[in-house]
């Protein structure tokens, strides 16, 4: 079955497994983050500053809003139809690389 262009469940969980979540900020190889892996790389809010805390339901919004970006960069760079475990898996790339 070809992807849908969106991550699945199963991808997502996949994400949140490995990055795991955190209420407070964390120093993410010298970069501030929080919640599922959030960080000011991602030049997208909320800022990660000393102060910040999210819940789990914040952090999910945020991820999700994180992944727009990283769905249409792999979406735009790999042309060639994809199973859905293998967008997920590239997505899931992308997010950890930054």
């Amino acid at each position: 079955m070809p992807a849908t262009g969106h991550i699945s469940q199963r991808g997502l969980d996949l994400i949140k497994h490995f990055e795991g979540f955190r209420s407070e900020p964390y120093d993410d190889n010298g970069s501030p983050a929080i919640g599922w892996g959030h960080s000011n790389r991602s030049k997208k809010p909320p800022l990660v500053t000393p102060d910040l805390r999210v819940t789990r339901e914040e952090a999910d919004r945020i991820l999700a809003a994180d992944l727009v970006d990283y769905e249409s960069q792999v979406r735009a760079a790999i042309t060639t139809p994809l199973k859905q475990h293998q967008f997920d898996a590239l997505v899931s790339l992308a997010y950890n690389w930054g």
